[in-house]
């Protein structure tokens, strides 16, 4: 398993989408390796005591240095490449890739995201193993979305990104032998653009022994969010709720707080004073965040893929509020599992609408929809049961 990151801690969704499948897949019997990018913005100082990573047959960690730079950025540019791609390139991987695979024979070669397929010619010329592709979300898609929503020369900038990565996207079929989306709306995306390798639609899965329902609904409603806020979609949705619905929400109801938790937080955020806000920067459990919130909003517009933060507040029977773009792939129904906004108005009225809703039964469903579809062991068992008849 090739990874752009340690998966640990297990603070975002693509590090729990990463931990929960590699432990379901051994759990199914399978042998797994790590090989992981160990980044500056995410390093971890990995040693074999760390619980989340025992379940590795063996972990192996290259350090990089992904930070943007000016000159390379520009380079890229004019080369017409994408530079979001070239900042994960390293040939001491490269080194790493190639000993592992002299040493040790392997069934199949997992590709955690787009990022780690400028390393599939490598893995070619050392190994007849099968490549999968686990794509957890259309990268093209996320910098298109952000494009939208931003103006000037950055929106040429991002735009330009968006045009790269889809390029690259396009170049790339044919190159690996599995691809594995994490939602069908992302495999339609993949099929209408010709991809031609054998695909399985696999979400992110969850172990619901590790999430204990806690009812917290009082007079004074507790609204929570977190998410790490290197990400842009992240960051722009909570400036959108801040500038947006904050004065609106307070202007109609008193009884409500705003909690905002999230890793790589920028200071301007961090250093907001706003009547009734409370930033807390990282946390050390998201779970114990959560579960001491009445309500969990998700203002997300752009992204694909997987928002897990929202399956893991829906397991603690959470109500979650979100854009239809924030529930893309989860299958809720509104006002039944979840509530669904896609404006500032339809986000306040859903909010004066709780007090009369039956909100324990709510979040019930909430819970119960995510143990029938993404139990991480029925999961697992679906990609075996997959790559068992790829390598017949």
């Amino acid at each position: 398993m090739l990874t752009k990151k340690i998966p640990y801690p297990l603070t975002d969704g693509e590090v729990i989408a990463i931990h929960n499948l590699s432990k379901g897949l051994v759990n199914q019997g399978c042998e797994v390796h790590l090989l992981a990018l160990n980044t500056q913005k995410h390093y971890v100082q990995y040693n074999e005591t760390i619980p989340e990573l025992m379940h590795f047959s063996s972990v192996n960690t290259v350090d990089i240095n992904t930070k943007v730079r000016a000159w390379p950025a520009l380079w890229s540019i004019i080369k017409r490449r994408s530079y979001n791609l070239q900042r994960f390139i390293s040939e001491e991987y490269k080194k790493s890739i190639t000993s592992i695979l002299q040493t040790k024979e392997f069934d199949i070669v997992q590709l955690e995201t787009l990022y780690m397929t400028p390393y599939i010619p490598v893995i070619r010329e050392y190994t007849n193993a099968r490549i999968a592709l686990r794509s957890h979300n259309v990268e093209s898609q996320i910098w298109q979305n952000l494009a939208i929503q931003t103006s000037g020369p950055k929106r040429w900038y991002i735009q330009h990104c968006s045009s790269m990565l889809q390029k690259y996207e396009l170049d790339i079929r044919g190159s690996y032998d599995m691809l594995i989306p994490i939602t069908e709306l992302d495999a339609k995306y993949f099929r209408d653009r010709g991809e031609s390798a054998k695909m399985r639609v696999v979400s992110v899965g969850l172990d619901m022994e590790n999430y204990s329902v806690v009812q917290t609904l009082q007079k004074t409603y507790r609204l929570g969010f977190i998410g790490s806020l290197d990400w842009q979609p992240n960051l722009e949705g909570i400036e959108w709720f801040l500038n947006k619905v904050w004065p609106n929400i307070k202007s109609v109801n008193q009884d409500i707080e705003f909690h905002i938790a999230g890793r790589n937080m920028p200071n301007y955020v961090k250093e907001l004073k706003l009547k009734d806000v409370t930033i807390y920067g990282k946390v050390d459990s998201a779970i114990d965040f959560m579960n001491s919130m009445d309500l969990i909003v998700v203002p997300l517009f752009s992204g694909s893929g997987i928002r897990v933060k929202i399956l893991e507040a829906m397991a603690l029977g959470k109500i979650v509020l979100s854009t239809s773009k924030g529930y893309e792939g989860i299958g809720v129904t509104d006002k039944f599992n979840a509530l669904i906004f896609n404006s500032a108005s339809e986000l306040i009225e859903k909010l004066e609408m709780i007090s009369s809703m039956d909100v324990e039964n709510m979040g019930m469903n909430a819970r119960a929809h995510i143990e029938k579809h993404f139990s991480n062991s029925a999961l697992s068992k679906n990609l075996m049961d997959f790559y068992a008849k790829a390598i017949e």
